[in-house]
């Protein structure tokens, strides 16, 4: 599929701008689709700060994908463990908080490529299995991410108080 030399590597200090675009992108997607849950941001997407803490998080995975030096999508992943309570069997698993590829790059390969990262780090880690959350109307996702090989174990619902 990919016909581009696709380069996946750990972020650094030097993306954050490049990567404030994509995280807009993904925000934009969402706020777009949830207008009663999420707005737009008065400054940049993430503050630098929580940049650098993600950076700097041995148990944060921010992985790039570049293409001739330019950032094309991103994948962020963070280890945790279940919570302490009898019921559950004691794990550690790799949850992905976000994943977004630009829209010119969609389609190649390069989604797998980021995902494929975060499941090799998290066998390295011991984890036992790799989660995330996918907003209902985001097919295109949920196609992207039942095609990889996840399957639905819970579904999250809203009952909205407040209308508007």
């Amino acid at each position: 599929i990919i016909r581009m030399n696709v380069k996946i590597r750990k972020a650094t200090t030097q993306d954050y701008n490049p990567l404030l675009e994509l995280f807009d992108l993904l925000d934009a997607l969402h706020r777009d689709n949830l207008p009663s849950i999420l707005q737009k941001p008065h400054g940049p997407a993430r503050d630098q700060r929580y940049f650098h803490l993600l950076l700097s998080d041995e148990d944060t995975a921010l992985n790039i994908a570049e293409i001739e030096n330019e950032i094309v999508g991103f994948i962020l992943a963070l280890a945790r463990d279940t919570p302490p309570i009898p019921v559950f069997i004691p794990s550690h698993f790799i949850m992905v908080t976000d994943i977004a590829v630009k829209k010119e790059f969609r389609r190649k390969g390069i989604g797998l490529l980021l995902v494929n990262e975060v499941h090799k780090w998290a066998k390295n880690r011991g984890a036992s299995s790799v989660e995330l959350n996918v907003y209902a109307f985001n097919q295109a996702a949920i196609d992207f991410y039942k095609d990889v090989g996840y399957e639905t174990i819970s579904l999250r619902m809203r009952f909205p108080l407040i209308q508007g």
